[in-house]
């Protein structure tokens, strides 16, 4: 016979399995992409307007900072059991790192040599560009983020049903999530009318979540 912790742990084991890693892999996406957005509008706002090499470096560095953050966040991802969540992951990941190879190429020239204001203007605005090619793919992997959530129709389901992995709850709170992030506008927002790729993910995620669902048991 059980102990009555042992009863206990198991009752609590299950409520922590509960949230799904579906809902757990959305919601760190949903932050993180939300804090790289805000990250990478001041970065461009300050390197397309660049002034002097030291505040080249501090924002070339803070936006570094931000991506290493990420990149820890996407790796407990890589074996998930989910395998689109695992691939998703592995992919944003590669792209981040590609924007921070970026990055630390251009803090390792800027820390080695001097440059005049029209030489560093030009590498920074190359920078950005550079980064931006590489961030616009977010918006192709936005779908696969999305399609982390759907589950597979049951035979006997309608075909114009679908199925969610999320419970209704789950997906209230990431509603309540990106209108904490992005405000009530996110409500009447088109992905394609967003400023960023990071945005346009945030916004994807909303308009996706709240099609019509049958979502799974509470």
């Amino acid at each position: 016979m059980k102990s009555f912790f042992a009863i206990i742990l198991s009752l609590f084991i299950l409520v922590t399995a509960k949230a799904s890693t579906e809902n757990e892999f959305i919601t760190d996406h949903i932050n993180e992409f939300y804090e790289l957005n805000k990250t990478v509008i001041e970065f461009e706002n300050i390197l397309l307007n660049i002034d002097n090499k030291e505040n080249a470096l501090k924002h070339i560095d803070k936006y570094s900072l931000a991506i290493e953050k990420s990149l820890l966040v996407y790796a407990k991802y890589k074996s998930s059991s989910n395998d689109l969540i695992s691939e998703i992951s592995t992919d944003l990941s590669t792209m981040l790192n590609d924007i921070l190879h970026n990055n630390y190429e251009l803090l390792g020239k800027l820390t080695k040599s001097d440059f005049n204001q029209s030489n560093l203007k030009n590498e920074c605005k190359l920078l950005v560009q550079k980064n931006n090619y590489i961030a616009n793919f977010f918006r192709d992997v936005s779908i696969g983020i999305c399609m982390t959530t759907v589950k597979d129709r049951p035979q006997k389901a309608k075909e114009n049903q679908q199925y969610s992995k999320l419970t209704k709850s789950e997906r209230n709170n990431i509603n309540k999530l990106l209108v904490e992030k992005l405000g009530d506008g996110i409500k009447k927002t088109s992905k394609e009318n967003t400023n960023t790729p990071f945005e346009y993910s945030l916004v994807a995620i909303f308009e996706f979540l709240n099609m019509e669902w049958i979502f799974e048991k509470e």
